[in-house]
């Protein structure tokens, strides 16, 4: 899930400090799922040449510009919540 939203720079850089000092939240490895995800968001050509350079430096050399965005979420899993009128999250919690 990708989401775009004006945030001030320096409170960006901190939580992502924060997150990558999470150890509770699992980080998103080069699995199937991950695979086809990076397909549909880039197309088969590219998404293969990226899984290359991830599969042979662990990193990309360059951050695809279809992936820059403010915060780019793995395994969301959301229903429709009618009382609500929205989307809700229906997967595992950060707390457990």
């Amino acid at each position: 899930m990708a989401i775009d939203f004006f945030f001030e720079n320096s409170a960006l850089d901190k939580m992502a400090e924060l997150i990558e000092k999470t150890e509770a939240l699992p980080g998103a490895g080069v699995t199937p799922t991950y695979e086809k995800g990076l397909r549909e968001l880039l197309g088969k050509q590219k998404a293969d040449k990226t899984i290359s350079e991830l599969n042979l430096y662990g990193k990309f050399k360059k951050l695809p510009d279809e992936l820059e965005h403010t915060l780019l979420l793995t395994n969301v899993q959301l229903h429709w919540d009618k009382k609500n009128n929205a989307y809700v999250s229906s997967g595992r919690s950060a707390s457990g």
